[in-house]
C-alpha cells in the first residue's frame, strides 16, 4: 500500500495551491484599498489567473466556463474546487463574496466581495 503523493500529483496539487493564494492575495490587496477609502465593496475585474480580462492563455476563461457548467473538461471539477476554496476563505472570514460574469469580456468573471 502507498501513502502520498506522487511526483505528479504533487505538482498539480503545489500548482492549484499557488492560484488560489494568488488569487486570494489579490482579492484582499483589493479589500484592504477600498476599505481605507470607506468603501464596502471591491471588485477584481483582471489581473488574476482566474479574473484576467485580456487574456493571453483561455485560463481565465475556462474558470468561467467551469462556472457557467459549460466547460466539458475533465479539470473543470478542479478549476471549481479552486474558485470555491477562494470563496471559503473570504466567506470564513465574515465576508460576501460572489462571482458576476465581467460585462467588458462576456467569457470571464469578476470577483465582487463586500462586508
Amino acid at each position: 500500500m502507498s501513502f502520498g503523493l506522487n511526483a505528479a500529483q504533487a505538482r498539480a496539487k503545489a500548482s492549484a495551491d499557488l492560484i488560489v493564494f494568488e488569487e486570494v492575495y489579490a482579492i484582499m490587496k483589493e479589500v484592504i484599498t477600498q476599505s481605507s477609502t470607506g468603501a464596502y465593496e471591491a471588485y477584481v475585474s483582471d489581473g488574476t489567473t482566474m479574473t484576467a480580462s485580456n487574456p493571453t492563455t483561455t485560463a481565465s476563461q475556462d474558470y468561467f466556463s467551469a462556472w457557467q457548467g459549460t466547460l466539458q473538461s475533465s479539470s473543470s471539477r478542479s478549476l471549481i474546487s479552486q474558485m470555491e476554496a477562494v470563496m471559503r476563505h473570504f466567506t470564513n472570514l465574515g465576508y460576501k463574496i460572489e462571482r458576476v460574469t465581467n460585462t467588458t469580456t462576456s467569457t470571464t468573471y469578476t470577483w465582487h466581495v463586500y462586508w
